[in-house]
């Protein structure tokens, strides 16, 4: 049998390092980060923590910090107070970008330095708890992502990442009766959010509790058709179930939408022959 493939995929989590939650306001207004920042970066790197990169890296994609070079919203009651150089929400908004940098490069102890300056300056920021905690997972310190993610959902409610990220967790610990309780606690309160689904049907899935886990999957794929991991792990969920040909036709579309691992089942099941039609 082959081995069941399961690849998170939360590149949506991350907004930009300074974005304002809720809606916005006619107090907002853009900025554009200077390339400088990325320069100046570099030239601390004598003085950081040893890099050591958590072993799962490549197998987990739970988020990316967004580009220092893009142009950002930020609030402008946010930036009066930051106006100062040794004004500490100056020095955490700075921080957060560094620690983005580093986390891209996938050198989480670095990111993880950076983004606890910028926590430690900026506490009631629930977004920086929420790059912390992603730091903290990339490196297997799961117990203290959980304490950062719990303290974001007090200071944030209404970000639906939150919820989210504390599934996942209990995803990696292999405690998935309570990332299903998580994950169903976000589906009642973010009924189309598709990684909800997603992560709730890759739970049941890990219990074996198919024909559900493929209930979840088929609703994260009405909401977003062109989620390839979601239609990844359907097919792999098929295979299970050895409906080989519902299995690669999911593989073969998110093979399509760019899935390297949907195409490598894909290639498997032609090496070895598995007849695909009904």
């Amino acid at each position: 049998m082959l081995r069941f493939l399961f690849v998170f995929s939360l590149s949506i989590l991350f907004f930009a390092c300074n974005q304002p939650q809720g809606e916005k306001t006619q107090e907002e207004e853009k900025v554009v980060i200077s390339e400088d920042i990325v320069a100046e970066t570099e030239q601390k790197k004598d003085a950081l923590l040893k890099d050591k990169p958590s072993e799962k890296s490549n197998e987990i994609d739970m988020a990316s910090f967004p580009e220092p070079t893009e142009v950002k919203t930020f609030n402008i009651k946010d930036m009066q107070k930051a106006n100062r150089p040794d004004d500490p929400y100056r020095i955490a908004k700075k921080h957060c970008i560094e620690g983005g940098i580093y986390y891209r490069n996938q050198k989480y102890d670095s990111a993880l330095f950076y983004m606890d300056s910028a926590v430690m300056n900026w506490p009631e920021k629930a977004d920086y708890l929420i790059k912390r905690g992603l730091c903290k997972v990339k490196l297997e310190q799961y117990n203290s992502a959980l304490t950062d993610y719990e303290k974001a959902n007090e200071l944030n409610p209404a970000d639906k990442n939150i919820l989210v990220n504390i599934s996942q967790v209990y995803i990696l610990e292999g405690d998935y009766k309570r990332a299903i309780s998580f994950a169903t606690k976000s589906i009642d309160k973010f009924p189309d959010y598709d990684l909800s689904y997603y992560n709730r049907g890759l739970a049941w899935s890990y219990l074996g509790e198919y024909q559900k886990g493929l209930d979840d999957f088929t609703k994260a794929i009405e909401i977003n058709p062109e989620y390839a991991m979601a239609l990844h792990n359907r097919g792999n969920t098929f295979y299970k179930l050895e409906l080989f040909s519902d299995a690669a036709a999911d593989w073969q579309q998110a093979a399509d939408l760019g899935s390297e691992d949907a195409a490598k089942m894909l290639k498997i099941m032609n090496e070895y022959g598995i007849k695909t039609e009904k």
